[in-house]
């Protein structure tokens, strides 16, 4: 049809340079704050006119997607989406709104909502130095780690590392091991490169003039630490907001629309510059909507977070970057009580990191007392983690209006991970998320791989019996996480009124195989009806 933007055969097979390339798009679009709008040419249009003749239809963004195959929690609920000033407004069959509707045609692929990681560390992720791959995280062999890291080492100017902190490691490479030196140096010869420890010929030259050693075999610096203060030492705050788009670019192409930042820990006011002089540079327009929590921290004292929040009106930011709340740490003991009650007679929302059994014992009771003497069901308080919780503690939780966000423990051998199926069957409001990057990675399609299969990227099934299906994994990775922003009702499915964030898939989410199911990708991220990421078929729309 002559108004369709897409009608080439594909196969739906992409390399990870063409990804690269399209991540790299979306982070020219996040640091230079271009207007890319689904909608920026005539219904049949294939892309971008005569750059001299005024384009009409510019800035509109009306959009209809057809022949594809939609699916959220509910199953396959469309083949056809029409979007309009960003929100769904016709689910199935509809017609063109206009003279300047964009016609895009999925030539049969899924689409689903965008995921939302209801607890990631982001801020920590995205200022983490060097050039970072962070799909380092879905490779599964030292050939394809090599291959990650020769095209990263394509993107990037001379004098540069390629680096990837946190989120992967060896036991997920079919060798089980880290790269060895000359495996780095085959990957590239041209660029230095740090990957978990392991540097190459051009790395092991520049930690020397630190005074750090490196094994001329294995590759593995003398000190860690002191490499990753080395490479602190060269990065400049223009370095950490191009890393900062880097992240933000890399989360798009895997489908992720909004991000719930339980915080950094530490030095978080440094790293929230880059977050916020980014959101400046960008034209508010962050690629993913970015929703943080305040961390305080075990030892938080009443009086240090009535400082913080008396000053600031609760969730104040816009839809793309506002506070979500404070957490993931707002103390612990008896001082953890208190604290509650600060929170909760401040009105504000807050979630708590709960793994160990100390935790166990303090801050689901604690939470449940508080949520007792105040009502805090309208400030969607939850707890985070929770891999000993029992099915008592989560129905005292629902009781009280609270919820769980779930993290996933991929690397971990023993039965540690959290019991998805117990809560999910409970009822209570529950949402997927990484804990994301230095010690799990970002890439949701690993959670979901891990969810509804029990086993861990080495293949382990580590949390038998928890398991869940595919269509709920996605609910708690979409609505569900969607819950704890108080935005259940503005994204994660395909209903009108919706904004428009989804994410068109590589492969059919329901009948991939769960191995193939790790490496899925998104070949178009749209947020708010606005095209975020593009590439193979769709790189036109880039």
């Amino acid at each position: 049809m002559a108004d369709d933007v897409h009608e080439e055969a594909f196969d739906g097979s992409i390399s990870r340079r063409e990804l690269l390339r399209g991540a790299a798009a979306g982070a020219a679009f996040a640091a230079g704050g271009s207007a890319l709008l689904a909608g920026a040419g005539p219904a049949g249009a294939a892309g971008g006119g005569n750059s001299q003749t005024p384009d009409v239809c510019d800035g509109t963004r009306d959009i209809i997607l057809h022949n594809g195959r939609f699916i959220d929690y509910r199953g396959v609920v469309a083949s056809q989406l029409t979007v309009k000033d960003g929100r769904i407004v016709v689910v199935d069959r509809g017609k063109n709104l206009g003279t300047c509707t964009r016609r895009i045609n999925l030539r049969g692929r899924t689409v689903i909502p965008g995921l939302i990681d209801s607890h990631a560390h982001f801020t920590r992720t995205s200022t983490n130095p060097g050039y970072e791959t962070r799909w380092m995280e879905t490779v599964f062999s030292i050939a394809e780690l090599q291959q990650a890291v020769a095209d990263r080492a394509a993107t990037i100017p001379a004098g540069a590392f390629v680096t990837a902190a946190g989120g992967w490691n060896q036991n997920q490479l079919a060798e089980a091991r880290l790269p060895t030196l000359a495996e780095l140096d085959a990957a590239t010869s041209t660029r230095a490169v740090y990957l978990n420890g392991r540097t190459n010929t051009l790395g092991a030259a520049f930690f020397a003039g630190f005074g750090i050693t490196t094994d001329p075999v294995t590759g593995q610096v003398s000190n860690a630490g002191a490499a990753t203060t080395a490479l602190r030492s060269i990065q400049t705050f223009e370095d950490k907001v191009r890393g900062t788009a880097d992240a933000i670019a890399f989360a798009a192409a895997t489908g992720l629309t909004s991000i719930h930042d339980t915080s950094n820990l530490t030095n978080q006011p440094e790293d929230y510059k880059v977050m916020n002089t980014l959101y400046q540079q960008s034209g508010r327009s962050l690629d993913v909507r970015m929703r943080h929590y305040r961390y305080f921290g075990p030892t938080a004292t009443t009086d240090q977070l009535r400082t913080y929040m008396d000053p600031i009106y609760r969730e104040v930011g816009d839809e793309t970057y506002r506070i979500n709340g404070v957490g993931e740490q707002i103390g612990n003991g008896d001082l953890f009580m208190e604290n509650l009650r600060v929170v909760a007679e401040a009105g504000w929302r807050v979630q708590q990191h709960t793994l160990s059994a100390t935790d166990h014992e303090h801050h689901i009771p604690d939470m449940i007392m508080v949520g007792e003497e105040f009502d805090i069901a309208p400030l969607r308080w939850s707890l985070a983690h929770l891999p000993l919780a029992t099915e008592a503690d989560i129905q005292g939780l629902k009781g009280v209006g609270a919820g769980a966000t779930l993290q996933d423990w991929l690397y971990l051998s023993s039965n540690v991970g959290p019991p998805f199926r117990m809560i999910y069957d409970s009822g209570i409001p529950v949402g997927a998320g990484t804990d994301s990057t230095n010690v799990a990675p970002l890439n949701p399609w690993l959670g979901l791989f891990y969810m509804s299969t029990g086993r861990n990227l080495a293949g382990v099934e580590t949390n038998a019996g928890q398991k869940v299906t595919r269509l709920q994994a996605l609910e708690m990775y979409t609505v569900g996480s969607a819950w704890f922003s108080e935005e259940e009702n503005e994204l994660g499915s395909f209903e009108v009124g919706k904004k428009c964030d989804l994410a068109v898939l590589s492969d059919d989410y329901l009948k991939v195989s769960d191995e193939k199911l790790r490496k899925v990708t998104s070949l178009l991220t749209l947020q708010g009806g606005r095209v975020v990421h593009a590439t193979g078929p769709f790189a036109d729309l880039a």
